[in-house]
C-alpha cells in the first residue's frame, strides 16, 4: 500500500466545501490513478462567517 499524508488546507465557503473536495479527489485521482482520502473539517461556528448546523 502506498501512501502519502499531506498536511494541508483549503479553505473555501461552506457551501462549496464538498464541491472543493470532489474536484480535488477527481483531480488527483486522474493525475496518479489513486483515490486519496480527504477530510473535510467545517469550523467552529465562532470562527465562522456563518452559522452551520454540525
Amino acid at each position: 500500500m502506498s501512501f502519502l499524508t499531506v498536511h494541508n488546507s483549503l479553505a473555501v465557503p461552506h457551501e462549496f466545501a464538498t464541491e472543493a473536495a470532489t474536484l480535488l479527489v477527481n483531480t488527483v485521482e486522474e493525475a496518479t490513478g489513486h483515490n486519496p482520502a480527504l477530510r473535510v473539517n467545517r469550523p467552529a461556528p465562532e470562527l465562522a462567517e456563518t452559522s452551520i448546523s454540525i
